[in-house]
């Protein structure tokens, strides 16, 4: 299988011009290739109270070297999962879907499987490093490396292959499939729109940056740096949903509707808290999610519906709901001397986090 998998590559490769570089660089670096174990350290659990809740919670901490932890309980325990990622791994993204994980990082791709109970990473063959972001796709996630565009990989074969060929904007933050045949990408300077897999490219949104999209019963919505933008013509024309001098940090479809975090305004004292949007109406209009969120999570910057509950980030680490975002339950601490940043994927049982030192 493995020699399959690699004669593919080749093959695609001499298929393609100017690849012969490419084909130097695969051979050398199967060669040179090699894998690093981190420790896997134990969980442990500890009393942190937050300020405005009556009762403290038992909440996971994991270890100052955990980078990657995976919970298979919905969240409520925690362990490290970096076994084969190398001790200094800088880890940006994760994707959880179907039957394996991928991990962007500083250093290049890794990939696991989820259904192991102690993954185990191995890194993939792939031209760029610096990976920012990756994106579920029909035919194949897709990975996003810093100011150099995108790249899909296609299903069952280690080939990925470049989708911003033809792309004005390199500079990519989100990346979306309709489900309809229309692939978009959020970028530096808006929003770009494909409809033959990457090969042409038309703006369909000249504006700030474009930082999340998602879409849902044809309606498509974006978080910029100025609020929320809305698109009702599959994607053709955008209008602002709603506008305000606060980014929008990121855009969620959830079972309720979509919902969206905003910015408060750090300019001045007191600083504002960041808010929880939600749309019930398709984002043609916007209410706070929730009247009081807990002190712990007033600088919330990320939300994501897994299952039944729903998972919130802040500098204080990762918070549960079980009633839709009314009460929240403290779940993993930040660990000392790490950053303060999550991202969370998950497929199934497992849900995986990163544990990232800046942003």
């Amino acid at each position: 299988m493995a020699r399959q998998r690699l004669a593919c590559i080749f093959v695609a490769l001499f298929h393609q011009r100017n690849n012969i570089m490419q084909i130097s660089f695969l051979a050398i670096a199967l060669i040179i290739r090699s894998f690093m174990a981190i420790e896997q350290a134990p969980d442990h659990t500890g009393s942190i109270g937050c300020r405005g809740h009556q009762i403290e919670e038992q909440v996971s901490v994991p270890e100052a070297t955990d980078v990657v932890l995976q919970s298979v309980d919905g969240g409520l325990s925690w362990q490290g999962a970096g076994t084969g990622l190398p001790a200094d791994v800088h880890a940006y993204a994760v994707l959880a879907d179907d039957d394996e994980v991928l991990l962007g990082a500083y250093s290049g791709l890794y990939r696991s499987n989820t259904a192991l109970s102690a993954p185990a990473w191995q890194r993939e063959f792939f031209m760029n490093d610096n990976i920012t972001g990756i994106f579920p796709g029909q035919a194949g996630p897709y990975v996003v490396c810093y100011n150099q565009g995108f790249f899909q990989n296609l299903t069952g074969t280690d080939i990925w292959m470049p989708v911003h060929n033809n792309l004005e904007d390199k500079s990519v933050y989100a990346v979306l499939e309709n489900g309809a045949g229309a692939l978009f990408v959020g970028c530096e300077s808006g929003i770009f729109k494909s409809v033959d897999q990457g090969n042409t490219w038309l703006q369909v949104y000249n504006g700030p940056r474009v930082t999340s999209l998602a879409v849902a019963n044809g309606v498509l919505v974006g978080s910029t740096t100025r609020g929320i933008l809305r698109s009702t013509d599959a994607g053709e024309h955008w209008d602002w949903a709603l506008n305000s001098n606060e980014p929008s940090l990121s855009v969620r479809h959830i079972r309720e509707g979509f919902v969206a975090i905003l910015q408060g305004d750090r300019t001045f004292e007191p600083v504002k808290i960041n808010e929880l949007m939600l749309s019930t109406d398709g984002g043609a209009s916007w209410q706070r999610m929730s009247e009081s969120l807990p002190e712990a999570l007033r600088d919330v910057y990320a939300l994501e519906e897994v299952g039944e509950y729903l998972f919130a980030c802040s500098e204080n680490g990762i918070f549960r709901s079980e009633d839709r975002g009314k009460t929240w339950k403290h779940v993993l601490a930040a660990p000392a001397g790490k950053g303060d940043f999550f991202k969370l994927s998950a497929c199934g049982k497992s849900i995986f986090t990163l544990v990232i030192n800046g942003c």
